[in-house]
């Protein structure tokens, strides 16, 4: 009955001793220094770096087919993920909001993406025109993109 209880003791006393080690969680926390990422019109990729102390997870609409990631997350040591782009053919600026937050839900930061527009080009037929005060209309030749 003596080396039943003592048993029972060592084994209550290791229990213990093994959740008294066990280590306290840390919140997470994303260190990321910009509100907006500015990409050109031609296609290409980018990394962006970020600091987190905890897994963190990168989320953006799907329905964006012009911009990808090569993972959508991360442990506390991965310090960056790269953006891929297909190029901008318009002559307006395309966008995307995206978020990263940590694993436990306590720190998230969002940012968008900009994508530059194609620049358009407009190249007049002379160099030099001269308007007079109170003349007429005027008229010149040009080419554009």
């Amino acid at each position: 009955m003596m080396t039943v209880m003592r048993r029972i003791l060592i084994a209550l006393g290791i229990i213990l001793a093994v959740n008294s080690c066990v280590q306290e969680q840390i919140p997470g926390h994303i260190e990321f220094d910009t509100d907006v990422i500015y990409v050109p019109a031609e296609a290409g990729s980018q990394h962006v770096m970020l600091n987190s102390t905890t897994e963190w997870r990168l989320e953006f609409p799907s329905s964006v087919t012009w911009l990808s990631t090569d993972l959508h997350g991360g442990k506390s040591n991965r310090r960056y993920f790269t953006m891929s782009f297909t190029d901008n053919p318009y002559t307006s600026v395309r966008f995307c909001n995206m978020k990263i937050y940590t694993t436990d839900k306590n720190d998230a930061k969002e940012f968008r993406v900009i994508q530059l527009p194609k620049r358009s080009i407009i190249r007049f037929a002379k160099e030099r025109l001269t308007i007079r005060q109170n003349a007429g209309e005027y008229g010149v030749d040009f080419r554009t993109n």
